[in-house]
């Protein structure tokens, strides 16, 4: 059954509750009305469901920043939440590879599931989509990962991604609290940094970080 969530008048970031996430500190929390929103949805972002065109929707545009004190770190979660014919349901939107998500695939997957009548989220789990050289993400110098950077583009994002959305009522989620799959994230993180990283120029830099998405 659609539901109306949140109320327009609701969109505003002085009256949405700050999210508590576990480990972390909240640096900002945005939200504007889209109104009117259209989009074509190719297949290929959006996938097992055809090309679609989105129309004449309107949306809370949500943007939380937040850091986890001592690890150097800004995270982003935008969340898209229809005003009118929301279907009561969360649909999460990811990337791939290195890019965990908010670049322009997701944008478009998100936009497809709202026209589907999801409420819909993404994360860039603190790395750039652009610009940034990925050794400059990953390693805190020649020889040393950033396994703060590495755990979150794993598996801590995903569960602060949860966290961030009590949706629709603002109580915490079950996912919040399950830490044991949290370390069992953790635990793959430390297997897959036994391979190798090789530091002696960064053209032969070689990191399966596509395991750690596979395995979170």
């Amino acid at each position: 059954m659609a539901t109306t969530y949140p109320p327009a008048l609701a969109c505003n970031a002085s009256t949405i509750p700050v999210p508590t996430v576990f480990g972390a500190e909240i640096l900002s929390l945005t939200a504007n009305v889209v109104s009117n929103f259209s989009a074509l949805v190719s297949e290929q972002v959006h996938p097992g469901h055809p090309t679609s065109s989105v129309s004449g929707i309107d949306f809370c545009n949500i943007t939380v920043t937040y850091t986890h004190p001592g690890q150097n770190d800004e995270i982003h979660v935008v969340a898209w939440l229809p005003i009118d014919n929301w279907n009561g349901n969360l649909q999460a939107v990811g990337g791939g590879g290195y890019a965990a998500g908010l670049d322009a695939m997701a944008y478009m997957g998100m936009a497809g599931a709202m026209g589907e009548g999801y409420a819909t989220s993404s994360t860039d789990a603190g790395v750039p989509v652009e610009g940034l050289p990925l050794e400059s993400a990953f390693l805190l110098s020649p020889g040393n990962v950033n396994l703060y950077a590495v755990q979150n583009l794993a598996s801590v994002s995903l569960k602060d991604q949860v966290c961030t959305l009590d949706l629709p009522t603002h109580t915490p989620t079950p996912l919040c609290f399950i830490t044991n799959v949290l370390s069992a994230q953790i635990t793959m993180v430390s297997k897959v940094l036994t391979r190798t990283w090789n530091t002696t120029g960064s053209d032969n830099q070689s990191f399966d970080l596509e395991l750690l998405r596979q395995a979170s």
